[in-house]
């Protein structure tokens, strides 16, 4: 399943046209770059959020609101995670 690519693929051609609409059409410089790009980035979220739910492939690994599963092996993830993040 190629769900990433294509949504990628789709937010990132609007992302063209909302740099447009926001940094040339209306002329808000950067304030227009950094509202195109959370935009992009909301949509890219929600998408990606709201196909992981429907596909019956993603639904068992796909929760909305965790549990207390989701902290059991918590421990394990930040000894080795925090050290590779301060590299």
């Amino acid at each position: 399943m190629k769900l990433q690519l294509y949504t990628q693929i789709v937010t990132m051609t609007f992302h063209v046209l909302w740099c447009e609409l926001f940094i040339n059409r209306w002329q808000m410089g950067y304030k227009g770059a950094a509202f195109a790009i959370n935009i992009t980035y909301i949509a890219n979220m929600v998408i990606l959020d709201f196909m992981s739910s429907v596909n019956v492939q993603l639904k068992k690994s796909f929760k909305l609101i965790p549990d207390k599963s989701v902290f059991t092996r918590l421990l394990i993830y930040l000894e080795l995670g925090l050290p590779a993040a301060m590299m």
